[in-house]
């Protein structure tokens, strides 16, 4: 097999994991990143969460919007630019993104469960230098 087959298979099983992560919470791609973009007790601009989710300004607005009418993101305006708002994660929103974070926890050790100590440092070393070679 290929390194690129190989690397293919494993993104869609990672896919398809992320898939029902989203579908379990009834998220959206753009609304699970926004979400695992902030941090617990994270206060953060529009323009700044819309940068950390890799969006245009009027996209990432639109997911905001979207997370703050299901209730996982607060708004608070700011007094001195009403323009500007400031996100962050409701109790809603921080117990989506623990939930999120155990489906995610349970993944990684299905994984490293049937691994030995040196098989995953191995791995882990390995997913880095590709992640670096592809980034070159």
């Amino acid at each position: 097999m290929k390194i690129l087959e190989a690397i293919t298979l494993l993104k869609n099983s990672c896919i398809l994991n992320d898939e029902r992560i989203r579908d379990d919470i009834k998220l959206s791609p753009a609304e699970f990143n926004g979400i695992m973009s902030l941090d617990k007790g994270e206060k953060i601009t529009c323009h700044s969460l819309s940068g950390k989710m890799g969006l245009s300004i009027s996209r990432g607005s639109r997911v905001i919007n979207k997370l703050l009418s299901k209730g996982y993101f607060k708004e608070e305006k700011l007094k001195s630019d009403k323009r500007c708002s400031i996100i962050s994660l409701t109790i809603e929103g921080i117990k989506a993104k623990q939930k999120i974070n155990e489906i995610i926890e349970g993944c990684e050790n299905k994984i490293i469960s049937k691994l030995n100590a040196k098989e995953i440092k191995e791995t882990r070393k390995c997913l880095i230098r590709l992640i670096k070679l592809m980034q070159e």
